[in-house]
């Protein structure tokens, strides 16, 4: 078998498990339950005044404040609404929704070209289960019900994942996402430092590592200054910042949903592959073994950042999109590179876990949706007086 026909069957079928990714992603987002567009609401009205006045509008009364949590978001929906106009809520949706499927597309991409590297020949079902259980991420599907920034944040993460997994060295394409990443939200800053990390134990280039981190700093610096200078503070978004609580406080309360997340939601799935996967690392070939656990230290990296926020991750699942994809590729990644038979049923059990802890609730919660024949309830503002009447119930609140 020569190399072009190697390479062929590798990729055979890739625009079916693309369609299979969308339709099981359609899936997790129809069957979760919708969530609190408090902030989308807020969004719309930076949106409007972004795309009226190039401007960022804030609450003159409390000073300038930064009332959104993703710069990258708003700038990405308005230049949309300033093409196609209309309406503002439908692009809003539309947008979120095409990230969503971007997300899983680059996912099953990744895991495609993960597979090519190491062997011609991957059972079929082990690729339908794979793929299925990295579209199923409740946290991209919670995300997107939010109609924010999740998806976008998802979106970027999974292509610099994939740079950093196929060793691709474009320092000034991976640098430049890098900063797209931080701009998709404030923990992208500490994202692309753990990713410029794992590439450094991947033995990338010392001028790849230079040039990029060079980039990604001084784009960072440049709009912090730019932050101090219009806001007055550095920190994005403050003026929702948690700070009610003690710093341990809010640690305790990220730990506490963590735990949540990984033992109770998960049913272990997730708590499992996190304590198993540096247990199964001698079933890998040593050639990746390096590879292998920067993945894991990514995945525990992916929860520190979340244990961090602390209280401020409100016990949603949407900020746990990142672990679960990196924990969903790590599993993968070890069935692909593992050396024996042994090895590839430890990490496909896992998978299984994974993939049961995120299906159920999917297609439980879509089959009740579609046997009652319900809709998606949502508190959609349908109007300008739909939002007035928001917001004068929200001055109300402040006043007393």
């Amino acid at each position: 078998m020569d190399s072009s026909q190697c390479l062929g069957d590798r990729f055979r079928g890739f625009p079916s498990y693309i369609l299979l990714a969308s339709c099981v992603t359609l899936l997790a987002f129809y069957a979760s339950q919708p969530g609190s567009l408090d902030d989308t609401f807020i969004l719309l009205v930076y949106v409007r005044h972004f795309v009226e006045s190039s401007q960022l509008y804030y609450n003159v009364s409390d000073g300038a404040v930064d009332g959104f949590t993703s710069v990258l978001d708003l700038i990405l929906k308005s230049s949309v609404f300033s093409l196609f106009g209309g309406d503002l809520l439908l692009l809003n949706w539309i947008v979120t929704v095409s990230c969503m499927l971007g997300a899983s597309a680059v996912g099953a991409s990744l895991l495609l070209i993960l597979r090519s590297s190491f062997s011609c020949y991957v059972s079929l079902p082990f690729m339908i289960v794979a793929i299925s259980t990295l579209s199923l991420n409740p946290g991209l599907a919670e995300g997107a019900t939010f109609l924010l920034e999740v998806p976008l944040f998802l979106v970027l993460f999974l292509t610099l994942l994939l740079l950093c997994i196929t060793q691709k060295e474009l320092p000034v394409v991976f640098g430049s996402l890098l900063f797209l990443l931080f701009l998709a939200r404030p923990e992208g800053l500490v994202y692309g430092g753990v990713l410029l990390l794992y590439c450094r134990l991947l033995s990338f280039s010392r001028k790849f590592f230079i040039t990029s981190s060079s980039i990604f700093i001084a784009l960072s610096v440049g709009y912090l200054f730019w932050h101090f200078s219009y806001f007055g503070h550095v920190a994005p978004n403050t003026y929702y910042a948690k700070t009610s609580s003690c710093f341990s406080c809010e640690l305790n309360d990220g730990f506490v949903n963590a735990s949540r997340f990984v033992f109770l939601l998960g049913g272990g799935g997730i708590g499992g592959a996190v304590l198993a996967l540096p247990l199964f690392s001698y079933f890998i070939l040593q050639s990746h073994r390096r590879a292998y656990w920067g993945l894991w230290l990514l995945l525990v990296a992916s929860f520190g950042i979340v244990i961090v926020e602390g209280g401020d991750s409100y016990q949603l699942t949407r900020f746990f999109a990142p672990a679960y994809a990196v924990g969903v590729i790590a599993v993968c990644f070890g069935y692909f590179a593992s050396i024996s038979s042994r090895g590839k049923r430890c990490f496909l059990f896992l998978l299984v876990l994974i993939c049961l802890f995120a299906f159920f609730p999917a297609s439980v919660g879509g089959y009740k949706r579609l046997s009652y024949g319900e809709t998606r309830e949502r508190r959609w503002p349908l109007s300008e007086d739909d939002f007035e009447c928001e917001r004068e119930y929200a001055m109300k609140l402040k006043q007393k």
